[in-house]
């Protein structure tokens, strides 16, 4: 499944901070992400390699108080089990896992702060039912601090009009014309 987005990233940088009256009053400096330091936050179950692959250059917005805004557009690719026994009246849940492989939780603490994930469907083919999102701090063996991710679960039901169109409906009219016709 891919999934096109965009990452809401905060964090701190005490190295970006400053007084705005010592510079006019500045109260938000626009840098290349590529200029500072951004967290390593990667797809742990993709499909193409580990990176979140983020597209277009966006900005970070860095605030007097060393708070850095960065949202950029990503694409996510990973893979999702589907049970087809229901085909074409599908429903599957997919799981998005995304965490930091450099970071431990104690020095990279990843947070949700939106109440619900907004969804578009672009593919015609899907309705996404539901959304969910949960936190994990997991403890492994080679180390003494957690590691957080965050997991998002997309459930989607396969919208198939062309399937009804095709065969279900000459079936209803082939059921009807015969029972019409018998009686």
């Amino acid at each position: 499944m891919t999934v096109n987005g965009w990452v809401r990233l905060m964090w701190e940088d005490e190295k970006l901070t400053w007084n705005p009256s010592d510079y006019g009053g500045l109260a938000t400096l626009h840098l290349a992400d590529h200029e500072i330091w951004e967290p390593d936050v990667v797809l742990y179950n993709s499909a193409v390699g580990n990176n979140v692959d983020h597209y277009g250059n966006t900005h970070c917005l860095a605030y007097p108080n060393g708070r850095i805004l960065w949202v950029p557009p990503a694409q996510f690719s990973f893979f999702c089990d589907m049970d087809l026994t229901r085909w074409p009246f599908d429903t599957h849940t997919c799981s998005m896992k995304l965490g930091s492989w450099t970071y431990s939780g104690e020095q990279l603490d990843l947070q949700t702060d939106e109440t619900r994930v907004d969804v578009k469907v672009v593919v015609s083919e899907w309705d996404v039912v539901d959304v969910t999102k949960k936190r994990s701090s997991t403890y492994y063996a080679c180390c003494t601090e957690p590691y957080v991710d965050i997991e998002f679960n997309v459930t989607v039901k396969r919208h198939s009009p062309s399937y009804h169109a095709v065969v279900i409906n000459p079936a209803i009219g082939k059921i009807y014309y015969f029972y019409d016709h018998k009686n």
